[in-house]
């Protein structure tokens, strides 16, 4: 549970089943009605309870970059309370937020149940668009039947056999033919945005790594203008990647091809729809 400026503080008297002394500050009044909260429903502040420096409990950093406050917190239950084996503040996380992250290892013992992984595998269909591929495809299949059905006129082979059989005849033409499919994420990013996202990264590391306000304050602001660098890039990427699918649905539609335009006109749709419930 985060940003409810709760500041818990490490004096527990009176909560000594709900936190621990590790806390950061004093115990403010919405600190105390989140500890009353956790202990109606027998919870404990996981944040309170391992001992850290100063900079792996502070959460949120104010403005001025001096002022920090524990005000994020993981809660779990009582009953879980060895599972959780540390809890701290992730300040290398580069998120753009004046709250850092906050990490809680676990270790549970679970009851071993045995679950069957799925097998299923998925080949590039869409190079069957290709007519030499679609040809290739064909004769494969048609080769592999042909010495197939020899087997099955035989007879030697029960139903569950020969389903295996065929199964395995077009598993291995897809395979050799089309190929797995590889699950990527859509490349609409462009190289320079990535760079830029590199960049902020390293200028996060800097603040974290700063022994002085002055160096501080000066990495803050390199951060801040490599921050607003990224947001820019990104929204440039996206109008750029909106325009290649209009190109790319009007050739569409010029060439008659109606299933590419829909599938094109889907993704600008879709495209639109986040930009602007962003």
């Amino acid at each position: 549970m985060g940003d409810l400026n709760a500041k818990i503080g490490s004096d527990n008297s009176g909560y000594e089943e709900v936190m621990g002394r590790q806390g950061l500050g004093k115990m403010n009044e919405n600190g105390e009605m989140l500890a009353d909260l956790y202990a109606f429903n027998n919870m404990i502040i996981g944040g309170s309870v391992f001992p850290h420096r100063r900079i792996h409990k502070a959460t949120w950093v104010s403005p001025d970059h001096r002022t920090e406050n524990q005000i994020d917190h993981i809660c779990i239950g009582r009953k879980f309370r060895r599972s959780m084996q540390d809890g701290r503040v992730q300040r290398g996380a580069d998120a753009a937020s004046d709250h850092n992250l906050v990490l809680a290892r676990m270790k549970m013992k679970l009851k071993k149940r045995e679950v069957k992984r799925s097998t299923r595998t998925q080949y590039n269909v869409d190079f069957l668009k290709d007519r030499l591929t679609t040809e290739t495809f064909r004769l494969t299949v048609r080769n592999k039947y042909e010495a197939l059905q020899d087997l099955l006129d035989e007879g030697n082979m029960d139903i569950d056999t020969q389903w295996q059989k065929i199964k395995e005849m077009w598993t291995s033409t897809c395979s050799e033919v089309l190929g797995k499919k590889k699950y990527q994420q859509k490349d609409w990013i462009f190289a320079d945005t990535v760079n830029k996202v590199q960049v902020r990264k390293e200028k996060k590391g800097a603040i974290n790594n700063s022994r002085t306000r002055v160096s501080k304050a000066t990495a803050q602001e390199e951060y801040t203008e490599a921050n607003r660098a990224v947001k820019n890039s990104v929204k440039t990427d996206k109008a750029n990647f909106i325009e290649y699918l209009a190109k790319e649905a009007e050739d569409a539609s010029a060439e008659g091809n109606m299933k590419q335009l829909y599938d094109i006109t889907r993704k600008l749709a879709g495209k639109y729809k986040r930009t602007y419930q962003r």
